[in-house]
């Protein structure tokens, strides 16, 4: 399920974030994993899980130790305007920051994409302009490593030196 009834609206939550605070009325993906999976929750009851957008690394007054409470208290006022009883049902609940985020899993501020992928990280445009286009290697064959045992990430680019083209 997904709380984000117009553009506007996520303008709107996105612009919160872009001075620095928790989006007042954010954009949320809701998940239940019970549905699928009933042994991630006791017998009769549910989990929800929420994706939740937008809030910024750093915020404009307090902290994130600070806000947290407020911040997923939000969240669930945002959810009780359209399931009513929603507050009623909650037995137990975990609020996760971006904070939280890089200091449990190692996010760099909290980003679980890593960095955003805007339009000018898009496509061929990645990583930059000219380098996320290969070139034609007519009947040479080209060797693209579908793993990496040191870990780093190539985004299914070819790794190392293209053969040069021939006239």
């Amino acid at each position: 399920m997904s709380i984000s009834p117009k553009m506007e609206y996520m303008e709107r939550a996105y612009d919160d974030a872009k001075y620095g605070h928790f989006s007042r009325r954010p954009y949320i993906d809701l998940v239940i994993p019970s549905l699928t999976d009933p042994s991630v929750a006791p017998p009769g009851k549910h989990v929800l899980s929420c994706f939740v957008q937008y809030a910024p690394y750093k915020l404009a007054e307090g902290t994130w130790d600070d806000q947290k409470e407020a911040f997923g208290n939000n969240v669930i006022d945002t959810i009780a305007e359209h399931a009513p009883n929603i507050k009623d049902i909650i037995i137990g609940k975990q609020f996760v920051t971006p904070l939280d985020m890089e200091r449990e899993f190692g996010l760099t501020q909290g980003n679980i994409f890593q960095g955003e992928l805007s339009l000018e990280q898009l496509f061929f445009l990645r990583p930059v302009p000219g380098l996320g286009v290969l070139q034609d290697t007519g009947q040479q064959p080209l060797y693209v490593r579908l793993g990496d045992a040191s870990g780093r990430r190539h985004h299914g680019r070819a790794t190392g030196a293209l053969p040069a083209r021939s006239s």
